[in-house]
């Protein structure tokens, strides 16, 4: 067969205009079956029955009609009732979420869920321990112990409440008496349970409520035993409530950190913006920043393609710095270009990424950004097309200034020395000159004493972060075969975001890498995702084979691969 999708000007053709480009495009697909060859051509716009008989076509149409000319063919109208063939392939097939019309399965669940008890009246007479229960009841005859002894557990629960329990035309109620209310509650067969559950916990008249309100509406008509635990269970295993409500107060993963021995031997590396395009053409920053010395680059560039990326990197930031031993980026298109891994490839360094969704993996870099971001809402002028303007004046104060976490400036740990700023040459020179060979023993000394204390610095000062991060912290439960629940901040086009989905899954793990790293198989895909965008996934009992959206629930027992 043969089919595409209209462009957005054909998409303003009239009619029969549409029609004839659709004949137009499936002869010239398949024109080497029919070019020398008689054919029939059924189609059911009758206009084009006339197709040869136009009065003066002109422009586009004369030039179709005089193509068709080189083909000899027929042409002959038929109904649209009877052209099912061609039109089922122009019609996209209801989706399982179509809004305009409701499944027949689903009107007969829901109905069926409605007529629970008229038409299962006779169920409790399938139903082994019930109908005990029921014989012993008209004979009123309490059984005593060695009688129970061989009873399967119901009987003994349903026993165990013989005063409140009675038998009306021969079906068996268990009385319970609500706060103001007496009330007679049928004694559901263990064979009905699960759809109990359904009516009044996932039909649309239910609402999906949680546990309680689920209990009390239960409780409202039905009673079985141990029906308490059994509907805690119901209501915490939903897939659609833990899907829609997600997990109540998820506790982050423990704070992962790495230290670094050396200036350049790990550098962050994102792309910023887009900001106004500006007079030289510039929209996208370029930020690197060294995790030992916190030596910031910018570099505007206009596009964030992976070879513009690839260009800046060497000829402005690895000529100058030298060539590190690792590069941590995020999962950007331009950073996991083919082009940038030849680049890894051909200078030898290592990439790392972070996790999807999860900008706190590159914190360093997000953390300059914001800074870099600020500085420029401050400066820049009215128009804001002269921000790139402003940047190198902002890496020379960021360079300049002592960080929190060493204790010194960039500058001082790359260097050994202050940068000189505009502000500090009203002062005259604290010393005189010294020679070159003195000069150099002592910077030296001077590094290797910076950054000593840098290093111990950023240690204690790291120390002491985990230690304040962890007390809200807890090591996430998850093993290889638990089956978890993924957030996703993504939201469909054209739908409402507060009537979407936060959580998808269950999905299962397939592989720990530690603590906080977690292979997960996301519809028949492997992704490494951070422990704080998974929740544990409480299963209910085997009812499908498959994993993912569709899966009512995957198994009962939650350490199983698939």
């Amino acid at each position: 067969y043969f089919s595409r999708t209209l462009s957005r000007p054909e998409m303003n053709y009239c009619a029969t205009r549409r029609e004839l480009l659709a004949v137009i495009r499936a002869i010239d697909h398949f024109h080497h079956y029919l070019y020398g060859s008689h054919f029939l051509l059924r189609t059911d716009h009758s206009a084009l029955t006339w197709l040869t008989s136009f009065r003066k076509p002109e422009g586009q149409l004369a030039r179709w009609i005089e193509t068709l000319q080189t083909y000899n063919f027929t042409i002959m109208h038929r109904p649209g009732k009877e052209h099912a063939n061609a039109d089922g392939l122009s019609r996209r097939a209801c989706g399982e979420d179509c809004r305009y019309c409701q499944r027949q399965g689903e009107r007969e669940e829901q109905v069926a869920s409605l007529n629970l008890i008229t038409e299962d009246q006779d169920v409790q007479k399938e139903d082994p321990s019930i109908q005990q229960v029921i014989k012993w009841k008209l004979e009123a005859s309490r059984p005593d112990m060695e009688q129970l002894m061989e009873c399967d557990p119901r009987v003994k629960q349903l026993v165990s409440r013989w005063e409140l329990l009675e038998v009306r035309n021969g079906e068996l109620y268990h009385c319970w008496l609500d706060k103001t209310t007496r009330r007679s509650q049928w004694v559901v067969p263990q064979k009905l349970v699960k759809r109990i559950l359904q009516k009044c916990h996932d039909n649309p008249t239910a609402g999906h409520f949680g546990f309680w309100k689920t209990l009390a509406k239960v409780r409202q008509c039905y009673f079985w035993p141990g029906m308490t635990s059994e509907i805690r269970a119901w209501c915490r295993t939903c897939a659609t409530c833990q899907r829609f409500k997600g997990p109540s107060r998820v506790k982050p993963a423990p704070l992962k950190q790495m230290l670094v021995g050396a200036p350049f031997e790990r550098i962050g590396i994102d792309i910023l913006g887009p900001y106004p395009t500006t007079t030289r053409g510039n929209k996208y920053v370029v930020v690197a920043c060294d995790y030992f010395s916190k030596w910031p680059e910018a570099i505007p560039v206009p596009n964030q393609e992976a070879e513009t990326v690839a260009t800046v990197l060497v000829e402005q930031v690895f000529s100058r710095i030298g060539v590190p031993v690792e590069i941590h980026t995020d999962q950007g298109r331009n950073f996991e270009a083919k082009l940038l891994k030849e680049v890894s490839l051909l200078l030898g360094f290592h990439r790392t990424r972070t996790t999807a969704l999860h900008p706190q993996s590159a914190g360093l870099v997000e953390r300059l950004n914001r800074t870099l971001n600020k500085y420029l809402a401050m400066f820049v002028d009215s128009h804001q097309r002269d921000w790139d303007t402003k940047v190198p004046l902002f890496l020379m104060a960021y360079r300049a200034t002592p960080h929190q976490t060493t204790a010194f400036s960039p500058a001082q740990l790359l260097y050994g020395r202050d940068m000189r700023l505009p502000e500090t040459l009203v002062r005259p020179p604290a010393e005189q000159e010294q020679f070159q060979t003195t000069y150099a023993l002592d910077l030296r000394t001077n590094l290797e004493e910076m950054r000593r204390f840098a290093q111990e610095e950023a240690r204690m000062k790291m120390r002491t972060q985990k230690e304040i991060f962890d007390r809200r912290a807890r090591a996430p439960p998850f093993n290889e075969g638990d089956w978890v629940w993924v957030f996703d901040p993504k939201r469909k086009r054209g739908l409402s975001p507060k009537l979407q989905p936060i959580w998808t899954g269950p999905w299962v793990v397939t592989k720990k890498h530690n603590d906080v790293l977690f292979d997960v198989k996301l519809a028949g895909r492997k992704r490494r995702l951070h422990a704080n965008r998974l929740a544990p996934a409480s299963v209910r009992p085997k009812e499908n084979e498959e994993e993912g959206d569709n899966v009512g629930l995957a198994t009962t027992t939650p350490h199983v691969g698939c």
